[in-house]
């Protein structure tokens, strides 16, 4: 926890960072033995969402004229 602490110290004096609101979450774990325990639910979203997003801005871009034509 001091670790993640640090670094959202270092990601709040960061201007850029700041901006983009970035930080280090940190979950909740509940120890079952020496070497196993449970995490806190973690709500994702799946790669290929990610992806299928990037494409979609990458074409509304092209289509908008605002990137250079490929080679």
């Amino acid at each position: 926890m001091q670790f993640l602490h640090i670094i959202n110290l270092k990601l709040r004096r960061d201007k850029q960072s700041a901006a983009r609101g970035l930080r280090a979450r940190n979950y909740a774990v509940i120890p079952l033995s020496e070497r196993s325990g449970l995490i806190q639910w973690v709500d994702a979203l799946p790669l290929f969402t990610l992806y299928k997003q990037w494409q979609r801005r990458q074409k509304a871009q092209q289509n908008n004229g605002d990137t250079l034509p490929r080679k």
